[in-house]
């Protein structure tokens, strides 16, 4: 079992959080049927960047119109999000300069994990910038329990296949 340090300059390393749902869901979809089948690095994800960055939240120069909620629910299943360290304590997100509009990473990690509660045969990647503290991103992952649906991935190490991630949660 790695330890917090040991975990995170893993995360790090490859900048890679995958987030899985808790359960299996029945589908008679076929294409979603052979994606589960896949690895996961033989699968492309929607990404969007600076995905926190957006002008349903209100920022100043957003990078994308919806909120990442409303971008979920229409398809993206990749988000890169730049974190930073908060003068409370409390890892925030904002996008070169919190004057263009900020937002606490735990909330917005919160519509990640509402969105997987509801949409349990899904699997979300998390690309973090951290120019943060490990401390205040674990603070934030752990502080609402979304630490028990991630899985890390180790460089060197093969990839799992889709539903074997969805099972696993």
């Amino acid at each position: 079992m790695l330890d917090c340090k040991q975990k995170f300059k893993c995360l790090l390393i490859i900048a890679v959080l995958v987030i899985s749902s808790c359960k299996k869901e029945n589908t008679s979809n076929n294409s979603r049927l052979k994606l589960l089948t896949k690895k996961y690095d033989e699968v492309y994800f929607l990404t969007t960047h600076n995905a926190m960055n957006n002008t349903e939240k209100g920022y100043s120069i957003p990078n994308q119109t919806h909120s990442i909620t409303s971008q979920l629910k229409n398809g993206v299943r990749g988000l890169m999000i730049d974190t930073y360290d908060g003068t409370d304590g409390n890892a925030l997100t904002y996008h070169g300069t919190s004057a263009l509009g900020k937002e606490k990473l735990v909330d917005v990690l919160q519509e990640v994990k509402d969105f997987l509660l509801t949409n349990t045969n899904e699997v979300i990647t998390i690309i973090f910038q951290n120019d943060g503290s490990n401390i205040q991103l674990e603070k934030a992952i752990d502080s609402i329990g979304l630490n028990s649906m991630t899985s890390i991935h180790n460089n060197g190490e093969a990839w799992p296949i889709l539903q074997t991630m969805v099972d696993s949660k």
